[in-house]
């Protein structure tokens, strides 16, 4: 596989690239020192992955994955893995499908299994016949989600907002509840069943079912609070997941996991470490060894 290193520190530049150099199937292209160096190589060189400091001069590493990620750029997109020494950032690789997040310093065990989980995605890749993780990648918070919505119903002006019940008809007094959002325009009627995940953009919050996406603002804790006694589980402080629609669980980085939808993008969403023993159990198992 091509590697390209993208990092302006020269001592941490070049630790890594010597780590990436100790394994045979890694060819080297040359490394870039500041964002638009970056871009520049990449459209040269062509690498299948670029490991990618988020902190650069001229163009972070953020900004340089989103351009390959929201189809400005012309090239072909490589794979992504962010190296930082900061935490915080992973859930916004996160959201641009970055292959994994490395934290330094760099540990050699940690680097083989991120290698690893390329050479997955790149065979995966060339059985699909083609496709790039950056650039058409699912991501949450971007993607448009699948399920069922109930319908929308345009409201009248000061619409109430929340949950609605209301009788169906032959229902014998049966009555279901519905989730009104007011997205500026109209009040969009939502079943809860219906949402399969939210997540939070700013100070609102975006709800994603299968037809739509709709921003509601509310905090993420309101919007769980509303959708109490429905299956709806925080896997993050920014996610919360209609558990109806996980499919697999997989291991991420750093003892974090990822949920995966069973939606038509199979939607990826990040799980805290601290969730991850509590989403075990709300699905009714434990991990296997």
């Amino acid at each position: 596989m091509k590697v390209m290193v993208a990092e302006d520190e020269r001592v941490a530049r070049e630790e890594l690239t010597y780590l990436l150099s100790c394994h045979p199937d890694v060819t080297l292209c040359p490394g870039a020192e500041n964002g638009s160096e970056l871009l520049e190589l990449v459209d040269q060189y062509h690498p299948d992955v670029v490991f990618l400091d988020i902190h650069m001069p001229s163009l972070s590493g953020i900004e340089a994955a989103r351009r390959w990620r929201n189809g400005s750029w012309k090239g072909r997109a490589p794979q992504v893995v962010f190296v930082t020494a900061y935490e915080q950032y992973a859930v916004e690789a996160f959201g641009l499908d970055a292959v994994d997040y490395l934290l330094k310093p760099y540990d050699e065990e940690r680097l083989g299994e991120t290698l690893e989980r390329i050479r997955r995605r790149l065979a995966s890749r060339g059985r699909d016949g083609g496709g790039h993780a950056v650039g058409t990648g699912t991501a949450p918070g971007i993607v448009r989600a699948g399920g069922d919505t109930a319908g929308q119903e345009r409201g009248g002006e000061g619409a109430a907002m929340g949950l609605l019940t209301s009788a169906v008809p032959g229902g014998g007094g049966f009555r279901r509840p519905k989730l009104l959002v007011d997205d500026g325009e109209k009040t969009v009627v939502l079943h809860p069943g219906a949402v399969q995940y939210a997540v939070r953009n700013g100070r609102a919050v975006e709800i994603h079912t299968d037809s739509l996406t709709v921003s509601a603002k509310w905090t993420l804790a309101e919007l769980e609070e509303r959708l109490a006694g429905f299956n709806f589980f925080r896997t993050h402080r920014s996610y919360l997941v209609n558990l109806e629609y996980v499919s697999a669980i997989e291991p991420w980085f750093n003892g974090a996991y990822t949920v995966i939808l069973n939606d038509r993008a199979r939607t990826k969403i990040p799980v805290s470490r601290n969730a991850v023993k509590e989403l075990f159990e709300r699905l009714g198992g434990r991990r296997s060894s």
